[in-house]
């Protein structure tokens, strides 16, 4: 069965319950799970991507999430800790450990808060300038050898839809955690 059809049937004219016999959920997620294995490769691809430590260009390695905070520290001086984990939906402490490490490597700066000792404002350092630089040249290089390797498979009608995809797949789970 092509995909348009599995979509069709298996999905948008679907009626599941809850008590279904077993051989027709085993036969229904084979087939729904063969429409999603290529959104789960990508996912465990780019996790894997982004936890790996690379040379954005200056020498040193960093993980994605480390020098794209550090970008969003430089790009946003004064930026808290709160609203780094509102922005990257990550916990106050996660985010809280990878400032720790900038501003152990002299990349990033903590100022109190003069009316509330609870809260510090991030700043960057010239060496962490230096490093924000670099990545933003790095990605833009990256972006763009990437998008053109896609259009030489895809349309940019295709590559558009596929951004608004993706952009709509986090706010359904995004809105899936909230829920819990």
């Amino acid at each position: 069965m092509d995909n348009k059809k599995l979509y069709e049937k298996e999905i948008l004219n679907a009626q599941i319950e809850t008590n279904e016999d077993e051989k027709l959920v085993n036969d229904r997620y084979k087939k729904l799970n063969g429409i999603m294995e290529p959104m789960y490769d990508f996912i465990l691809a780019y996790s894997n991507y982004y936890s790996i430590r690379r040379d954005y260009g200056s020498g040193e390695k960093f993980t994605m999430i480390e020098i794209h905070i550090l970008t969003e520290i430089y790009d946003n001086s004064g930026i808290t800790v709160t609203e780094l984990a509102e922005k990257w939906c990550r916990t106050s402490s996660a985010i809280s450990q990878t400032v720790r490490k900038l501003m152990k490597w002299g990349l990033i700066n903590r100022i109190g808060n003069e009316n509330n000792g609870k809260i510090y404002h991030l700043t960057i350092t010239e060496k962490g300038k230096e490093l924000a630089s670099i990545h933003k040249k790095y990605d833009n290089l990256d972006i763009v050898k990437t998008k053109k390797k896609l259009l030489k498979k895809f349309t940019i009608e295709e590559l558009i839809a596929f951004d608004k995809i993706c952009k709509e797949y986090t706010n359904i789970l995004r809105y899936k955690k909230e829920k819990k």
